[in-house]
């Protein structure tokens, strides 16, 4: 008996201890909304708050590096990322915001555009 509420009194001590995990985590993004997650944990991605919402990767080396282009014309993507955080993949705008388009940042040579514009006319282009 006297073994168990020495172990509650240790739990509720260590319970009653401040959190510092939720300031670290707010500190690290500031400026970002993480949306997603290298398999080891990482490499993050996501969002800036503003901007308009232009999609970053963030490590602890680096910290939180804008990838240089807005989410999308007139709203925001939700980027996803490689499992070993070398891709991100977010809705992007094109170079002159006339339209928005899914994109792929690599590693080393940034954004490509992975579909065309929709044309003029809304037709399918082939």
């Amino acid at each position: 008996m006297k073994h168990s509420i020495a172990a509650i009194a240790a739990g509720v001590a260590l319970l009653a201890q401040p959190a510092r995990a939720a300031v670290t985590f707010e500190f690290l993004f500031d400026g970002g909304y993480p949306l997603a997650v290298s398999a080891n944990g990482s490499v993050v991605a996501g969002n800036s708050s503003t901007g308009g919402f232009v999609p970053f990767r963030w490590t602890q080396a680096t910290g939180l590096v804008s990838l240089g282009r807005p989410a999308s014309v007139g709203g925001g993507g939700v980027p996803g990322i490689s499992a070993d955080g070398s891709k991100v993949a977010s809705t992007i705008g094109s170079i002159d915001l006339t339209y928005s388009t899914q994109g792929l940042w690599t590693w080393g040579t940034g954004w490509s555009e992975l579909m065309p514009p929709i044309p003029p006319t809304g037709g399918l282009s082939d």
